[in-house]
């Protein structure tokens, strides 16, 4: 049996929520959505809830730096991080790196390239 990837997408935008899930359900995702950390981290905390990619914006109406990666880390088992952006600047990309961000990618999406990265895991 084929493991199916599990993702958790954290997005404001609702329209880009809506893209990213289709693009990612047609490739043999499962996908679950929130539209702000504080939903993530209660999404996350659920223990029947594993995510192997968590893609998160790095701006949300809640949060617009890295600080969920902090909380993430402490959930078990660890998932991959992806963060997307618009804005990626030299001390973002060197934050992320060091809170153990898997990818940054870049607003808009080439959601060819979102769904090589996620189903790879």
């Amino acid at each position: 049996m084929t493991h199916v990837p599990r993702i958790l997408v954290v997005d404001s935008d609702p329209l880009a929520r809506f893209t990213v899930r289709r693009a990612l359900v047609e490739h043999g995702c499962e996908v679950a959505e929130a539209n702000d950390v504080v939903t993530a981290e209660r999404v996350l905390a659920e223990p029947v809830r594993v995510f192997d990619v968590v893609l998160l914006d790095y701006e949300t109406p809640d949060s617009d730096d890295l600080s969920l990666m902090t909380r993430l880390r402490a959930l078990p088992p660890a998932s991959r991080v992806v963060v997307m952006t618009s804005y990626a600047t030299s001390q973002m990309l060197a934050d992320a790196a060091r809170l153990g961000v898997s990818s940054v990618l870049h607003k808009p999406i080439d959601l060819d390239e979102l769904c090589r990265l996620v189903t790879s895991c």
